[in-house]
């Protein structure tokens, strides 16, 4: 749509792309003097596509599952998608799988910080979250760690920090 007028400015149809969840301006800086600027979208089943933000041709596009909900994380070229305990790591610009992992529990959020993956898991209590940090390159675990307390789904890499919301004796902390 025309940020104007609210008049239509163009139409693509992507499969299985029900409710876009995330917009993201892609930019690649590798091609020199061309650049080729894409729109990523992602979905809420997990279907993920890259647009040409010229002609809005599909570049790429990965159909997703019906495994659930799925979770994403988004750094410089780096595309992490969390989706029926399954972890996928993709090339921004390629789509290409660059490996996909099993994660081990119930694996309830993924970011990216400090050059790794970042898994967070119910633990075998309510009241325990697990925290796993794996190796972007090759996806092996790197860390673990165990909270006390319920992860209620909110969290942020800021520099060499990660910030987690969790719950403890009915008060988030």
């Amino acid at each position: 749509l025309d940020r104007h007028t609210g008049q239509p400015r163009a139409c693509v149809h992507v499969p299985h792309l029900h409710r876009v969840v995330a917009l993201h301006y892609v930019r690649d800086h590798n091609l020199g003097q061309a650049s080729a600027d894409g729109i990523l979208m992602l979905g809420e089943r997990g279907t993920i596509a890259l647009l040409d933000a010229h002609d809005l041709s599909i570049r790429w596009m990965h159909a997703g599952g019906v495994k659930g909900p799925a979770q994403y994380a988004l750094e410089h070229d780096i595309l992490l998608m969390l989706q029926g305990n399954n972890l996928t790591r993709f090339e921004l610009l390629t789509g290409e799988i660059q490996w996909s992992v099993q994660t081990p529990g119930s694996a309830r959020h993924v970011l990216i910080h400090l050059e790794r993956a970042v898994l967070l898991h119910s633990g075998a209590q309510r009241a325990q979250t697990i925290v796993r940090g794996l190796n972007l390159q090759d996806a092996r675990m790197m860390e673990e760690v165990s909270l006390d307390g319920y992860f209620l789904g909110s969290s942020c890499s800021l520099n060499e920090d990660l910030w987690l919301i969790i719950e403890r004796n009915r008060r988030p902390v």
